[in-house]
């Protein structure tokens, strides 16, 4: 409606080796480059899971500076594998909450205030914190 194109990629591979990523990157940024359609570099974000093979074809082929968010769902499951950590069981649900609270974040830094008082606030919480951090 407003005549602007916010261009997204989406591939599926059935290896998830860095080749193939190396290669998703690569097709996007050259069918963007056929399409004159310019990137816009300072909002560029990757969205993905954990996985090392996405994060490094992404700075070696593309953008060696920008955003690489993990997916909330991606980290949900992590942590959720991890829960056992806690010692007090009663506070899973409030760790959880305010880890689903923070994901509500509206932009970068709203979210880095978030997650440094969640770790402020559960810094009792060593074992589970120290995996947290760590991610």
């Amino acid at each position: 409606m407003i005549k602007q194109f916010h261009s997204y990629g989406m591939a599926m591979c059935s290896d998830e080796k860095e080749k193939d990523f190396k290669f998703i990157f690569m097709s996007i940024r050259d069918g963007l480059r056929d399409l004159n359609v310019p990137m816009n570099e300072h909002n560029l974000v990757l969205i993905a899971d954990s996985s090392d093979a996405i994060r490094n074809a992404f700075q070696k082929t593309l953008w060696k500076n920008h955003n690489m968010v993990m997916c909330c769902a991606h980290m949900r499951k992590c942590i959720i594998k991890k829960l056992c950590l806690i010692e007090d069981k009663d506070l899973i649900c409030e760790i959880m909450g305010d880890l689903d609270t923070s994901q509500l974040s509206k932009n970068s830094i709203v979210f880095k205030i978030a997650t440094n008082l969640f770790l402020k606030k559960w810094k009792g919480q060593e074992r589970f914190i120290e995996y947290f951090s760590s991610q």
